[in-house]
């Protein structure tokens, strides 16, 4: 799920907002975070919904952190 919406993001058909909310949802079903990513997006997501002038910076810090799991998902760690 992690992968399927990092991958959305990075393709243009989701928005950073909406990939950390549905990673994020995991979190809700205690999904085990063996990628550390699901812990993260929550925080993330919590930081959009109460500092809003900060969006943009968020968006970048969303955009970045999907990259790097993205990055190391496929070195095959």
């Amino acid at each position: 799920m992690c992968w399927i919406e990092a991958t959305g993001l990075t393709d243009g058909v989701s928005t950073p907002y909406r990939c950390a909310s549905r990673i994020s949802a995991l979190a809700y079903v205690s999904a085990p975070d063996r990628y550390g990513v699901i812990d993260e997006m929550a925080a993330l997501r919590h930081r959009c919904e109460t500092h809003g002038s900060e969006r943009d910076q968020l968006d970048g810090l969303i955009r970045a952190r999907v990259r790097r799991f993205l990055a190391w998902r496929q070195a095959g760690t």
